[in-house]
């Protein structure tokens, strides 16, 4: 594993524990590292947001994340969920 395999196992662990914030807090820090533009990184600060209660913010990761990456797959599943979760209409594309 790179430093950021190892970073987003480690989120995952922690959001595993119930430790959502400590989570939010290391992917939001990858985020900034990555500079913003990490599919894969974005894709995982979603599926976190998700976890803890955040779909606005999943939203915002996830939509980030499909324009890093359209054909990113577990990002597009996050941002529909998202939407349904926000009620938002676009869910229904």
């Amino acid at each position: 594993f790179d430093s950021a395999h190892a970073v987003m196992l480690h989120a995952q662990v922690l959001t595993e524990m119930g430790a959502s914030k400590p989570a939010a807090t290391l992917l939001e820090e990858l985020v900034r590292r990555t500079g913003g533009a990490d599919a894969v990184v974005l894709a995982a600060a979603a599926r976190q947001a998700l976890r803890a209660g955040d779909a606005d913010r999943a939203a915002e990761c996830a939509m980030r994340a499909t324009e890093a990456d359209f054909t990113h797959q577990e990002a597009l599943a996050y941002l529909a969920t998202a939407w349904r979760l926000m009620g938002d209409p676009r869910e229904y594309w």
